[in-house]
C-alpha cells in the first residue's frame, strides 16, 4: 500500500541515530573544561555520537592513566546530555599496534614480509665459473628467509609521549591479535566496566593491513607473510610456497595457480585471526564493530593491505569505508568504488548501515556545497551514515596545515560550524530513507578478485613507487572502472557480486539468487580467472539461460579446472563466428568498441575504456541492457537515480550534478516529492525539476500532498540592489608575513607559506626569530595582536616594547592567545618581533600563526580606515584579505505593491547565506540556488534588506593546501586569495 503520512513526517524530523557522526582528534594538551564544552558543541550542532582519535601532538603516554581519566570526562559528558562514545582502538593509524606497546611488549610478532633482489652478472675475462646454492636443512635449494618488518610507522611519530618504537604487528597471527585486544580493547573495558553498551556504543578499527607501503628500502619488493604462514599454507594446500615465490612477481610456473592460493590463504588469515577476532570480543562485550579497510577503491590496494574486501569487511556489524582528499577526488574515476562496494556488501550481508569518514584533507576550502555534493554521491553508492573526518581538538601551529593535520576541523575552528545541524538535518533524511528502504537491483557486475589476485605481479614498493601493474591486471581494472561508471549514468541499479557470495548462491532459472537478492543479468569486466566455485556457479547461470555481458576478456582460467572453463567458454562458441573474430581481432589491435552476442550472451570488446572516451562502450552497454533494469526510462545525462523500495512501495533517489536546472520524467508509480533539505512533501505530475546539485527522493503516498513552495520562479520585473551598507560581524584580521631566523643564522628568509622554509633545517627545541614590518594611516584602529599558544615560551614586541599580559581568546581556536597593542602602534611603520623555540619533539612543526585584530581595511598591506559600503566582490579584494566568518550587507529599498510571489535572488555567493527581510530571519542558504521566497516579508514601500555572508578560513588558514600537499610542496598561505562574500548582486524579483 502506498506510504503514510506517518513516513513523510518521520521523513522531516528524522531520528537522532540517523544523525552525522564525528571522529574527533586528540592533538594537543587536554583541559577538563574545554574538553566537556567541546563535546556540548557537538550535541548543540546535532552531533549525538563522537570518537576519540589520539593523533600527532597528543602529550599523554597513550593507554595511560592520564588518557583514560581525559576520556571519562568526555564520557561522563556524553552520558549527561544522552550521547554516545565509540573506542577508536589506535594511536594514529592503523590499527593493530597499541601505540607501539605491541612491539615494544611482544618484539617477536612483528608484521612479517618476504623480500626479493635482482642481481646482474657479467662474464669475466676467463673460463672459469663458481656456482652457489643455498640450502634449507632438508637440503632443498631455495632461498628464503622471514623479513621483520622495521618501519617506523604513524603510531610513533610527532608526539611529546612518544619513545620511538618502531615496527607494526603482525595483524595476520591470531597471537599478536589476542596481544592487541589485550592492550587496548582491555584496558577500556577495565576503565569503563559499566559503560560499554551503554554510552560506549562501539569500537572503530581503522585500516588494518598484512603488509604496509612505503617502509623498505626500494630493492627489496616485499610482500606479505605471516608468523606459521609456511607450515599452514602446505596442510592447506599441499606444496611449500616459498619454493613458488618468484612466481608472484614474475610470470614463470604455474603463476596462477600460486597467486590464487597466496592471497586467498592471507586473506583468510587476516580475516580469522583480526576481524573475527574483534568482532566475538565486541559481540561478547556489548559493543557494536566498525570501521573501514585501507585504499578500498583499486584492486592494486586491495590485494597488498587486505586481500578481498567482503570477506574482510563482513566481520564488522557496521561496514564503513572512507573518501579521503574528497574535494580533489570525487569526480576522479574511482571515486565511487568504495561507496559501491560497501552499498553492495551491506544488501549481501542483509546489514542496514554503511559508514563512511570523509571530507579529510579538503583543505580549509571545503564549502557546504562541497559537502553536499559529495555526501549526495557517497549516498547514491549506498552510504547511509556519515562521519565528519573530523574535529580537532586544536589547530595550534603545525596541526592546522598538512600533514600535521588534514583540514578543515568540522569544529569551533570552522566558520561554517553554526550551519552543521542544518547540514545534518539534510544528511539525516537522506540516511534515514536509504537505511529503512532496500535496492531492487537485478544487475550484478562481477567482483574480480580473483582476477586481480592472479594477474597481479607487484609487490608493496611497487605500489608505493606507482609501477603500474602487468597488462592483464591493468586492463581489468580499466575495464571495472569504466562499467562501474557507466552504468551509474545510465541510471542501472546494479550490485557488485562478490565471488564469494556467488559461491553460496543459489542458480535457479537464469537467476541468482542469494540471500537478499535476485539478479537477473551478470557482466563479467575483463574477468580473466575465476575460482573453481564461482566457475561453478557461471557456468549454471549460463546453461540456465542467464543473461550474461562478458567485457573484453572472457576467462580462460578456472582454478586449473579445463572441463569447467569449457563449460563456460562453450556458451561463446555459441556466438557468430565472424562477429567473434572480428571482436578479438579488435582486442588486440586496440581500436573501438565492437558488440557480438546471440539470444542472452553478449560479448563486448572496447578499447575506449579511457574515462574522456568511453561514449562508444556506453552506448553499447545503453543498447545491452533492458529498461526494466533501469531506475528511470530516461534520464538527462546530469542526473544519478536509484530505485529502492519501502515496505513493498517504491522510492526513487533523484540527484542532479549538473550545473544547470533540469526536468525529470518521473514512472506513473509516484506522485510525491520529499525534499531533503527542508523535509517538505509537495505533490508531482509527469515530471521534476531539479536545482544543480539538487536532491529529491519520488515516492508514492496514500493521499493528496500539500505542495511546498520551492526555489521555482516565475517573474517579469526585477530590482538590482547596488551598493551595500557593510559592517563584519567580528573584527577584522591581518595575518602577519613573517621572516624567520635561526639562532645561528644571519639572514632573514621568508617564510614557506606557515612552514618554516626547507633551508632552515628545523630540529626539535631549536630558537628562532621572527620579525614582521607594516604601516598604519589615520583612521585605521588595530586592536589587539593574537597569536597561539604552542606550549613553548615566547618573547613578542612590538616597537621594540614588551608585549605582556597576554589571555586566553577563542577566536580562530581556543588556544589563542592576545593582547592589546592600542598603546604600542604608532602611524606610520611599525615593527613586530617574536622569540622562541620550537617544541622538544620530532614533527612537522610551524612558527605560531600571529594576527592585528581590529577595525581597519587592508591596502597593499597597510593599515587604512575601514569602509561602511561595499558592493559585489571579493573580500579579499576590497581590504578583508584574511577575514573569516560573517559580514552583514543592509539595503533600504522602495517597493511598490505587489501581486504574486516576490523572490530574492543572488547569483553567487562564497559560501553561505541568510537573509533577513524587515527583522524577520530567513532559513539560511548552504549552496546555490541563492534564493529566497520574500512574498509574505515584504511590504509596499520602504523595506530593509539585510544578507549575512559566511565564508571559509582558507584565507586566514592557508589555500590549496591538499593540493600541493600530494605534490610534495608546503601548504602556501595568503599568497593566493579564495573569493570570499557576495560575489554578485541581490536582486528582488516579481
Amino acid at each position: 500500500m502506498p506510504l503514510s503520512n506517518d513516513f513523510i513526517e518521520q521523513f522531516a524530523t528524522p531520528g537522532d541515530d540517523y544523525r552525522p557522526h564525528i571522529m574527533w582528534f586528540w592533538n594537543a594538551p587536554l583541559e577538563e573544561g574545554e574538553v566537556r564544552r567541546q563535546v556540548r558543541d557537538f550535541r548543540d550542532a546535532g552531533i549525538l555520537n563522537f570518537y576519540i582519535h589520539p593523533m600527532y601532538g597528543f602529550p599523554v603516554d597513550y593507554l595511560s592513566e592520564k588518557m583514560f581519566e581525559a576520556i571519562g570526562w568526555a564520557v561522563d559528558e556524553a552520558r549527561k546530555h544522552g550521547m554516545r562514545f565509540w573506542i577508536y582502538d589506535e594511536y594514529n593509524w592503523p590499527s593493530g599496534a597499541a601505540g607501539g606497546y605491541l612491539i615494544r611488549d611482544n618484539p617477536d610478532r612483528r608484521m612479517l614480509v618476504v623480500t626479493s633482489d635482482e642481481q646482474a652478472s657479467e662474464h669475466g675475462p676467463q673460463d672459469d665459473h663458481a656456482a652457489w646454492q643455498c640450502v634449507d636443512e632438508s637440503g632443498k635449494a631455495t632461498v628464503f628467509h622471514e623479513t621483520p618488518q622495521n618501519g617506523v610507522c604513524p603510531f610513533a611519530q610527532w608526539s611529546p609521549f612518544c619513545w620511538g618504537q618502531e615496527g607494526y604487528g603482525d595483524v595476520s597471527d591470531p597471537e599478536t591479535v589476542r596481544a592487541f585486544i589485550e592492550l587496548t580493547h582491555e584496558a577500556y573495558r577495565s576503565r569503563f566496566p559499566g559503560e560499554l553498551g551503554k554510552t560506549i556504543a562501539g569500537l572503530f578499527t581503522d585500516e588494518v593491513s598484512y603488509c604496509l607501503a612505503g617502509f623498505y628500502g626500494e630493492s627489496e619488493r616485499p610482500l606479505p607473510w605471516t608468523h606459521g604462514m609456511r607450515e599452514t599454507f602446505l596442510e592447506r594446500h599441499g606444496y611449500d610456497v616459498a619454493a613458488h615465490l618468484p612466481s608472484l612477481l614474475a610470470n614463470v610456473g604455474d603463476y596462477r595457480r600460486i597467486r590464487c592460493d597466496y592471497w586467498h590463504y592471507l586473506t583468510g588469515r587476516l580475516e580469522s585471526a583480526y576481524y573475527r577476532q574483534c568482532a566475538e570480543w565486541c559481540r561478547e562485550h556489548g559493543l557494536t564493530l566498525t570501521g573501514h579497510l585501507s585504499g578500498e577503491e583499486l584492486f592494486r590496494h586491495n590485494i597488498l593491505f587486505f586481500g578481498d574486501f567482503y570477506r574482510c569487511l563482513r566481520w564488522l556489524d557496521i561496514p564503513g569505508i572512507d573518501a579521503i582528499f574528497p574535494r580533489l577526488n570525487h569526480e576522479a574515476d574511482h571515486f565511487m568504488v568504495a561507496a559501491k562496494s560497501g552499498g553492495s556488501a551491506i544488501r549481501h550481508l542483509g546489514r542496514d548501515r554503511l559508514l563512511c569518514e570523509t571530507y579529510t584533507g579538503s583543505g580549509w576550502e571545503l564549502t557546504p556545497e562541497q559537502m553536499k555534493i559529495i555526501f549526495d554521491k557517497l549516498a547514491l553508492g549506498g552510504v547511509n551514515l556519515l562521519q565528519y573526518m573530523g574535529a580537532y581538538y586544536s589547530i595550534a601551529g603545525m596541526r592546522k596545515v598538512l600533514p600535521g593535520g588534514y583540514p578543515p576541523s568540522h569544529g569551533h575552528q570552522n566558520p561554517f560550524w553554526p550551519f552543521y545541524r542544518t547540514f545534518g538535518d539534510y544528511v539525516a533524511r537522506i540516511c534515514q530513507t536509504l537505511a529503512l528502504s532496500r535496492s531492487t537491483g537485478k544487475v550484478a557486475v562481477l567482483h574480480p578478485i580473483t582476477t586481480a589476485f592472479c594477474e597481479w605481479a607487484g609487490s608493496a614498493e611497487d605500489l608505493a613507487r606507482g609501477v603500474p601493474g602487468p597488462p592483464a591486471f591493468e586492463a581489468m581494472q580499466q575495464a571495472f572502472l569504466a562499467v562501474t561508471n557507466l552504468l551509474l549514468e545510465l541510471g542501472v541499479d546494479y550490485d557488485y557480486l562478490f565471488e564469494d557470495v556467488l559461491a553460496s548462491a543459489n542458480v535457479d532459472r537464469g537467476t541468482v539468487l542469494t540471500a537478499e537478492a535476485e539478479y537477473e543479468l551478470l557482466i563479467l569486466p575483463n574477468v580473466t580467472c575465476l575460482t573453481r566455485k564461482t566457475a561453478e556457479k557461471l557456468a549454471g547461470f549460463l546453461e540456465a539461460g542467464g543473461r550474461t555481458v562478458f567485457v573484453n576478456s572472457v576467462p580462460g582460467w578456472a582454478e586449473g579446472d579445463p572441463a569447467l572453463l569449457k563449460r563456460v567458454t562453450d556458451h561463446l562458441s555459441a556466438l557468430p563466428d565472424n562477429e567473434g573474430r572480428e571482436a578479438a581481432a579488435a582486442l588486440q589491435e586496440g581500436t573501438g568498441t565492437h558488440l557480438c552476442g546471440r539470444d542472452r550472451v553478449t560479448w563486448i570488446v572496447s578499447n575506449d575504456l579511457p574515462p574522456d572516451a568511453r561514449d562508444p562502450l556506453r552506448n553499447v552497454l545503453d543498447a545491452v541492457i533492458p529498461r526494466e533494469f533501469r531506475a528511470l526510462p530516461e534520464m538527462p545525462s546530469s542526473v544519478r537515480a536509484s530505485r529502492r523500495v519501502f515496505d513493498g512501495e517504491p522510492l526513487l533517489f533523484l540527484y542532479n550534478q549538473g550545473t544547470e536546472r533540469v526536468s525529470v520524467p518521473l514512472p506513473a508509480d509516484v506522485n510525491t516529492v520529499l525534499d531533503p533539505e527542508t523535509g517538505d512533501a509537495g505533490s508531482i505530475d509527469a515530471n521534476v525539476d531539479l536545482a544543480p546539485f539538487q536532491t529529491l527522493i519520488a515516492a508514492r503516498t496514500d493521499g493528496p500532498v500539500c505542495a511546498s513552495r520551492g526555489p521555482e520562479q516565475s517573474w517579469t520585473q526585477e530590482l538590482v540592489l547596488g551598493e551595500a551598507e557593510f559592517s563584519l560581524l567580528e573584527a577584522n584580521l591581518l595575518a602577519i608575513a613573517w621572516q624567520v631566523r635561526m639562532s645561528d643564522a644571519e639572514e632573514w628568509q621568508d617564510l614557506d607559506g606557515l612552514h618554516f622554509p626547507a633551508t632552515c633545517a628545523v630540529q626539535p627545541g631549536d630558537e628562532y626569530e621572527l620579525k614582521w614590518t607594516f604601516r598604519i594611516e589615520e583612521g585605521a584602529e588595530p586592536v589587539e595582536i593574537v597569536t597561539e599558544d604552542l606550549t613553548e615560551a615566547f618573547h613578542l614586541e612590538l616597537n621594540e616594547r614588551p608585549l605582556t599580559g597576554f589571555e586566553r581568546a577563542r577566536i580562530w581556536d581556543w588556544r589563542n592567545l592576545r593582547a592589546d597593542i592600542r598603546t604600542l602602534v604608532v602611524p606610520g611603520e611599525n615593527v613586530v618581533t617574536f622569540r622562541s623555540r620550537t617544541p622538544g619533539w620530532d614533527g612537522p612543526h610551524t612558527p605560531p600563526l600571529t594576527a592585528i585584530r581590529g577595525d581597519f581595511c587592508v591596502d597593499d598591506g597597510c593599515l587604512v580606515k575601514t569602509r561602511g559600503r561595499l558592493g559585489p566582490g571579493s573580500w579579499a579584494e576590497a581590504g578583508f584579505p584574511n577575514y573569516t566568518g560573517t559580514a552583514r550587507y543592509r539595503w533600504r529599498c522602495e517597493l511598490p505593491p505587489l501581486g504574486g510571489r516576490v523572490w530574492a535572488h543572488a547569483e553567487e555567493v562564497a559560501a553561505v547565506a541568510a537573509l533577513i527581510v524587515n527583522g524577520h530571519r530567513l532559513a539560511p542558504r548552504l549552496w546555490r540556488p541563492y534564493t529566497f521566497d520574500i512574498t509574505d516579508l515584504v511590504l509596499p514601500g520602504p523595506n530593509e534588506i539585510e544578507l549575512e555572508v559566511t565564508s571559509c578560513a582558507t584565507n586566514l588558514l592557508g589555500l590549496n593546501q591538499p593540493e600541493l600537499f600530494l605534490k610534495g610542496k608546503a601548504a602556501t598561505a595568503r599568497q593566493e586569495r579564495q573569493a570570499a562574500g557576495l560575489l554578485t548582486p541581490v536582486s528582488i524579483r516579481w
